[in-house]
């Protein structure tokens, strides 16, 4: 390339680059100006409104160090200048710059090219392309980019910080000062109360906390622990103070109340905070509280013991209660309080002891202290119930309420009774008084005989007979009650007594009477009965002979044989009932021994035959009859009847010797009263005699005194 096509070229892609450059070089001033002008602005109203602190303003001012990079890019502007370019950048910018032109388009591009070239028609094409287009009609080929807005960015950015450096000077001023701090003077302020303080385990405190700010600004609290911080809830007492209040606390608490702002445009999260340390002491446990009830010696009963978690104790009067408490550290003063009484505990170690004997029921409450006389929470408090030894229990079984008991001559009475009592019994004895009419004056004593039981056993039942020891005479009466004493011995012995009994020693016209009117009782029984058989008899036979002669059974024949069945029925049952009575009889007059052995064998007889009556065939019969009227069954019924009649006579007969041998009883009865009569009366009378008799000796012995 010739020298003038070389500086043709040279010119058109110097003045193209400079032009470029200039713009570049503008816009990078101003896009630069206008970050730094921002970023500045922002700084100024962040430090004006949080007071940032001294590290976040250091990171604000080396944060400027970031226009290195806007240094590095203008000399990368100016380096595409001066630097040397390619053919082909050349070639580029040409084919960009010829395109400016539409009368020139591509063909600078295309002289370029053929400036290289060294035939002459190349040179020649290129000269004449000279002469016609020359340089300086390429100097108008760039065209700048519009900068009218970063300019006015620009314009307004310096308002802007011309503002905030009058109107925000003292935020400028804490800017430039990085390295120190400035707080926002604020008159806000927070405090609790009480401040730090030290409490003890499980117990209770009321924290207030006192504010001075304005109405919006919320007051929080917050409790800290390794998980974070938890917010809680407060009470507002008044305009100025809130209350918290921590229950049963048992580990040391950390916690903070902060008024804080109420949106971002304040200078501080949180305008005034204050602190709260509570320290936890721990304050004695109690590992075990045991009570060991030692029941009275006289119950046998076993120790009880209790835990401290029941909540009532319960003993029986007249106990002793042995208390231990194990504490978690050496003992203290202790006490108790028993019923207002207050009593000091033993110490040994970690132990606390008490031996103590109640005598009423109440309250028990318990105060520990260690040996730094840091007591308990609070005392421990249990309910103390003395369970009174109950009283014993009698229940008389024989003899039963209004029976009439009459006394044979060896004054014994039955007894019967369940006695029963908690812990055991001391006495049991029956009580008694004679009565006679007799007696001189009307003095009554009391006797007393003990009955024997089973000392070891608390429920029994007791069968026995006690004897009369005084002397008695006929026709007097006892009246007695029994008496039945447990073992208390704290209390004394607990008396329960039955209800009063009478027994009489009859005389011997009384017993002669009511045998004979027993008796009597027998004799017109038996007699009824014989005439109701016989009677019962002659109907058995009228039916019988209706039957042969008609051959069937009416209905009125039924009717009568059904009822004289009935009447059979009841006699049977009558003369058991007989059976019975005359078993009493019996036992009444041995018991009494109202007469002789040979008399006694002669109602031996009669009861032998009453047991033949009542185990006689006829009623086997009857039963055979009522199953064939019940199936209406007639077949053989005429010998069955027949059969019937010979036992009812047979049956008849064995009652009128039966009520014979009866009546003989009677007269040999009557014989032998006859004689023990006369000889009662015999022995009253010298009785009588000798009660006189000693009754004059005495009149003398007096007379001679």
């Amino acid at each position: 390339m010739n020298k003038q096509a070389t500086t043709y070229f040279r010119h058109i892609l110097q003045q193209y680059r400079a032009q470029r450059t200039k713009d570049r070089l503008k816009h990078a001033a101003l896009f630069c100006f206008i970050l730094n002008g921002i970023y500045l602005l922002l700084g100024i109203t962040a430090e004006s409104l949080w007071y940032l602190p001294p590290d976040i303003k250091q990171v604000f001012w080396l944060a400027f160090l970031l226009n290195i990079l806007f240094i590095i890019h203008f000399f990368h502007i100016l380096w595409d200048v001066f630097a040397r370019h390619s053919e082909k950048d050349n070639a580029d910018l040409l084919l960009r710059i010829g395109r400016q032109d539409i009368n020139v388009e591509d063909r600078l591009l295309n002289h370029y090219q053929l400036a290289s070239q060294e035939d002459p028609l190349s040179a020649y094409a290129v000269e004449m392309f000279i002469q016609r287009h020359s340089a300086q009609n390429f100097d108008m080929a760039f065209h700048p980019r519009k900068a009218t807005v970063k300019r006015n960015t620009v314009v307004i950015l310096v308002i802007l910080l011309t503002t905030a450096l009058l109107s925000l000077f003292p935020g400028v001023k804490r800017l430039v000062h990085p390295g120190k701090a400035y707080e926002p003077c604020f008159t806000y302020s927070i405090s609790f109360v009480p401040g730090d303080t030290t409490i003890y385990a499980y117990d209770s405190l009321d924290v207030f906390i006192r504010r001075k700010a304005p109405e919006h600004i919320p007051l929080r609290f917050y409790l800290l622990d390794e998980d974070g911080k938890h917010p809680q809830m407060l009470t507002r007492v008044s305009d100025s103070l809130y209350h918290f209040r921590l229950e049963r606390v048992r580990e040391s608490v950390h916690g903070f109340a902060a008024l804080r702002r109420p949106h971002i445009f304040y200078p501080r999260l949180y305008f005034a905070t204050d602190t709260l340390h509570i320290r936890v002491l721990e304050r004695p446990q109690i590992r075990t509280l045991d009570f060991t009830v030692i029941p009275p010696e006289y119950t046998a009963l076993p120790e009880t013991r209790f835990q401290g978690d029941v909540d009532r104790i319960r003993c029986l009067r007249g106990s002793r209660i042995e208390i231990r408490a194990l504490l978690s550290e050496p003992a203290g003063p202790s006490y108790a309080v028993i019923a207002g009484d207050t009593l000091y505990m033993e110490q040994k170690g970690q132990s606390n002891y008490l031996h103590v004997a109640p005598v009423q029921s109440g309250m028990i409450s318990f105060m520990f202290f260690n040996r730094d006389t840091i007591g308990i929470r609070e005392p421990l408090t249990y309910v103390l119930e003395l369970q009174e030894d109950a009283y014993p229990n009698l229940s008389v079984i024989r003899p039963e309420r209004g029976d009439e008991i009459i006394l044979n001559d060896n004054l014994t009475l039955p007894l019967m009774a369940h006695i029963r009592d908690d812990f055991g019994f001391s006495a049991f004895q029956v009580r008694y008084e004679i009565h006679s009419d007799y007696a001189s004056g009307d003095v009554s004593n009391t006797h007393t005989v003990d009955i024997p039981f089973s000392p070891g056993s608390r429920i029994q039942t007791v069968v026995n007979t006690w004897q009369i020891d005084r002397f008695i005479s006929p026709g007097s009466s006892v009246e007695y009650y029994f008496e039945l004493l447990d073992n208390d011995m704290v209390s004394g012995p607990k008396a329960v007594r039955s209800s009063h009994y009478y027994a009489r020693f009859p005389t011997l016209g009384d017993l002669f009477a009511r045998q004979f009117e027993e008796q009597k009782n027998t004799s017109d029984i038996l007699e009824k009965e014989l005439l109701s058989r016989q009677e019962m008899v002659r109907d058995i036979e009228q039916i019988r002979r209706e039957l042969l002669m008609k051959g069937e059974m009416d209905w009125e024949s039924k009717t009568a044989l059904e009822e004289s069945i009935d009447a059979l029925e009841r006699s049977r049952e009558q003369l058991e009932q007989m059976q019975s009575a005359m078993e009493q009889q019996k036992q009444f007059m041995q018991e009494n021994m109202l007469f002789s052995d040979q008399v006694m064998q002669t109602f031996e007889q009669l009861q032998q035959l009453m047991n033949e009556l009542i185990d006689d065939e006829m009623f086997e019969l009857m039963e055979n009859i009522r199953d064939k009227l019940e199936k209406n069954d007639m077949s053989g019924m005429e010998e069955v009847l027949r059969d019937f009649e010979e036992k009812a006579k047979r049956f008849e007969q064995v009652l009128e010797r039966m009520l014979e041998v009866f009546k003989r009883v009677q007269q040999e009865q009557r014989l032998e009263e006859l004689a023990r009569r006369i000889k009662e009366e015999l022995r009253q009378q010298e009785a009588l005699l000798e009660q006189e008799e000693n009754m004059n000796s005495g009149d003398l012995a007096i007379r001679q005194d």
